[in-house]
């Protein structure tokens, strides 16, 4: 049976518009991507280029990858469990924004997702990039880059502790720094 799916799986972009309803349901976001592929070297691997999240507003750019590639362990599948051994992100970039009242472009991801039907194992980016702008703190806007972000984060799981490792170069105006 795994066999099958698995075979019917190698022709994801039949499988497109599906893909893209069920991310756009889970992040209440549009997202979009350019190409997919279905591997099973070492295991079932689906990879994902040129991938975009919009903002809430449908119009602002949220986030963008180059290309993310979903490992998936095979004996979950059995018991109707999806466990992505590994999540590697490779030049994602974001846009992490707190308004003047103190709220957060991500605070309805972080509330809503409580529990998930998938269970990611590990989590790798490579290049990544990231905008913070803060306009609770100072009005007109504090904004803070973090450039070549490297990270890996092993069994996220909400309220545990995790094993998390990361390099970047922060800026701030043009003052930079190191965070490892």
């Amino acid at each position: 049976a795994i066999t099958v799916v698995l075979i019917k799986l190698s022709h994801l972009d039949a499988y497109k518009k599906n893909i893209i309803a069920f991310l756009n349901t889970s992040l209440s976001r549009e997202v979009s991507y350019e190409s997919e592929e279905f591997s099973f070297y070492f295991g079932p691997t689906f990879t994902f280029r040129g991938m975009k999240i919009k903002e809430k507003n449908g119009r602002d750019t949220f986030a963008t990858a180059e290309r993310v590639t979903l490992k998936v362990a095979v004996l979950p599948l059995i018991r109707g469990k999806i466990v992505i051994k590994k999540m590697h992100l490779e030049k994602p970039a974001g846009i992490l924004y707190r308004d003047s009242e103190g709220v957060f472009n991500i605070s309805d991801l972080l509330e809503r997702q409580k529990t998930s039907a998938i269970e990611i194992r590990r989590i790798i980016v490579h290049h990544g990039a990231m905008t913070f702008t803060d306009q609770h703190i100072i009005p007109p806007g504090l904004t803070i880059n973090l450039e070549d972000i490297d990270l890996r984060i092993n069994n996220p799981v909400r309220g545990q502790v995790t094993d998390l490792k990361i390099s970047a170069t922060v800026d701030q105006q043009g003052k930079k720094g190191t965070l490892s």
